[in-house]
């Protein structure tokens, strides 16, 4: 699965609010020249940071754009060694109080200053030669981790929502929701509530809507969803429920409750590491 390019996701939460990740994942195709991550203060607004790759000479470049007028290049000789055309990739990019954080594969390899105030970016775009796999959000708010990911287009009969990720060896339990809108306040209404609970040995599936859970439904944890060990969950969306696999096994259905045309978020919470999230 992959996202249409140039793609564009507003920032949840506020924009990139200090101590957020993004993660933006893909592959630059054979015959790729360069692509760009942009952290704009809106769709046609103002370039905080530009994030740029180029195949061709061998450099990326960095920069800003305020009303209409490039900044100063910062070029970067020489790619990141483990950033290849054809070769899949993981760019994680932290908003800190003084500069943008860059990450590559697992591995540190550039700051930039901020240029323009960090409060004003609200999306990010994605654009040029690459396949866009996957982009979500990680923040820790006074130890709660959370991760979203925006739906493009929102859920549909036919459309597939897939979890990587592996659960730590003493995680009690974790919880992923489908759910209309962003966390907030007020909560959003949540079409599929799925919480393992290790602790337990059972996993909850629920709806919330207008504040108020419906009737649980319960079922034992999955004999291949393992503390300690990676997964993969996917969900597929049917005309009359979601069909849940896990590590390609299917393991329940969920009879819908919510229109699902309404359903535009994913929000994964809990004691569990997220390593992708695509739709």
């Amino acid at each position: 699965m992959s996202f249409e390019v140039p793609h564009v996701s507003e920032l949840l939460g506020g924009g990139l609010t200090p101590g957020k990740l993004v993660y933006i994942q893909g592959v630059p195709p054979p015959g790729s020249s360069r692509f760009a991550i942009n952290f704009m203060s809106g769709q046609d607004g103002d370039i905080g940071f530009h994030f740029n790759p180029r195949f061709e000479g061998g450099n990326v470049v960095c920069n800003s754009c305020v009303n209409g007028e490039w900044g100063a290049e910062e070029s970067h000789e020489g790619l990141p060694p483990n950033l290849a055309v054809g070769e899949p990739f993981e760019v994680v990019i932290k908003g800190e109080p003084e500069c943008f954080k860059v990450a590559v594969n697992g591995a540190h390899y550039i700051d930039f200053c901020h240029r323009t105030p960090v409060d004003t970016i609200k999306t990010v775009q994605i654009d040029g030669e690459v396949t866009l796999t996957g982009i979500f959000e990680k923040m820790d708010v006074n130890g709660t981790v959370s991760y979203t990911s925006t739906i493009p287009g929102g859920l549909a009969p036919g459309k597939t929502v897939v979890i990587r990720g592996k659960v730590p060896d003493t995680s009690p339990r974790f919880a992923l929701n489908l759910q209309a809108g962003p966390p907030g306040t007020p909560q959003p209404d949540i079409a599929l509530h799925f919480n393992p609970r290790f602790n337990e040995r059972t996993v909850v599936r629920n709806t919330l809507q207008a504040g108020a859970w419906g009737a649980e439904e319960r079922g034992g944890v999955p004999p291949n969803l393992v503390p300690g060990e990676a997964f993969e969950i996917a969900i597929l969306v049917e005309e009359n429920c979601y069909k849940v696999t896990v590590n390609s096994v299917t393991y329940t259905e969920f009879a819908h409750r919510i229109p699902v045309d309404s359903i535009n978020t994913v929000e994964i919470g809990g004691d569990v590491l997220i390593t992708a999230i695509s739709c």
